[in-house]
């Protein structure tokens, strides 16, 4: 299942993309509490570890999404941007998929994926 959190290649459809980005915006929100709770400098090395982990794992996650709707993974970067990353979002959890497979893989509707 890990893998699901870590592959930029194929695609996401819509209610996966958002289950998963549910599950990484929780773990990040923890992360975020137990940092700002943290005293000692090793643990919030580490956890600060755990929170890039996080974000490669988030970025994963939207790059395939994008190729769902055939636009290039790279259209992700703008996600650096606060209020654009909201539009994006919005985006990516109402915009249909493209029917079939497109240059990134095939329609994730139509094939089973492991959980």
């Amino acid at each position: 299942m890990l893998k699901q959190f870590f592959s930029f290649s194929g695609r996401l459809n819509r209610l996966r993309f958002l289950g998963y980005d549910v599950i990484v915006t929780v773990f990040l929100l923890l992360l975020k509490t137990f940092i700002e709770n943290v005293d000692n400098t090793v643990t919030a090395i580490l956890l600060l570890i755990l929170v890039i982990i996080s974000a490669v794992s988030a970025f994963s996650i939207c790059v395939r999404r994008l190729h769902d709707i055939e636009l290039s993974g790279w259209f992700a970067l703008l996600k650096l941007f606060p209020i654009i990353t909201f539009i994006l979002d919005l985006i990516l959890i109402f915009k249909k998929g493209t029917d079939g497979p497109n240059e990134y893989g095939e329609d994730p509707l139509s094939t089973f994926y492991e959980v």
